[in-house]
């Protein structure tokens, strides 16, 4: 596959950790999928959409294969309400701070992580249950 994405409408996604061809996974979908070390430069350009799941380490990477004013970044996550958490989340936060010494994140955290990379976000939407949350964002 060429590294510059040709505008055909479809979607292109590079998922870290998926070992199956793109048919595999959705066979005559306009939906590409391919594998991608995220440690390295991306060296798809150009997508319409990168879709990223819990890749915070990777941001800086892939805002450099964006097109401004036309590629957009999705990120799915865990984002945390400044207050009133539900008992999962909790959970879920306190079991990451105690085993990776980690957090989950408030939307002012992804927003200053994303904007620290190059990022503006430009909308939140939340699951059902209000549990994570689809982020969009664009470069700054």
């Amino acid at each position: 596959m060429a590294n510059t994405i040709q505008s055909t409408g479809g979607l292109y996604f590079a998922v870290l950790g998926i070992s199956r061809t793109s048919t595999d996974l959705v066979d005559g979908s306009v939906i590409t999928a391919t594998t991608h070390d995220f440690f390295q430069p991306q060296p798809v350009k150009g997508s319409r959409a990168y879709f990223m799941h819990a890749a915070t380490d990777l941001l800086r990477n892939t805002r450099n294969a964006i097109v401004k004013g036309y590629s957009k970044l999705f990120i799915y996550d865990i984002v945390l309400p400044p207050t009133g958490a539900s008992i999962s989340q909790a959970t879920i936060d306190v079991n990451i701070i105690s085993l990776l010494s980690a957090s989950e994140r408030t939307k002012s955290q992804w927003e200053a992580l994303l904007g620290g990379a190059g990022f503006r976000i430009v909308k939140f939407w939340p699951d059902p249950q209000e549990y994570e949350m689809l982020i969009k964002a664009e470069i700054a």
